[in-house]
């Protein structure tokens, strides 16, 4: 009995929390989540957001063979966006 107050106390939890929290998202943040993403061949290796700071690359060979300017810190691999942006206008 004890069991089924508790469930039945964290499934009422979890909606309510979710309606909140539903409540207070800014409409623009909804649509922009409805938004259907755009698509890329599937041998796009990068794809470069305008105004982005942060630039993620995918898993390739490119770095690690040293095709893409690129440099270590620690297990991380780095990228200057100035020696990508200059690597770009190249190819």
């Amino acid at each position: 009995m004890l069991t089924r107050l508790l469930r039945l106390f964290t499934a009422l939890t979890i909606v309510l929390t979710g309606a909140t929290a539903l409540a207070g998202t800014p409409d623009w943040l909804r649509d922009a989540a409805r938004a259907p993403l755009p698509n890329y061949p599937v041998d796009t290796d990068a794809v470069v957001l305008l105004g982005e700071r942060l630039v993620t690359v995918g898993p390739t060979k490119l770095a690690r063979n040293g095709k893409i300017p690129s440099f270590r810190v620690g297990t991380c691999v780095r990228f200057d966006p100035r020696a990508v942006a200059k690597w770009l206008r190249r190819t």
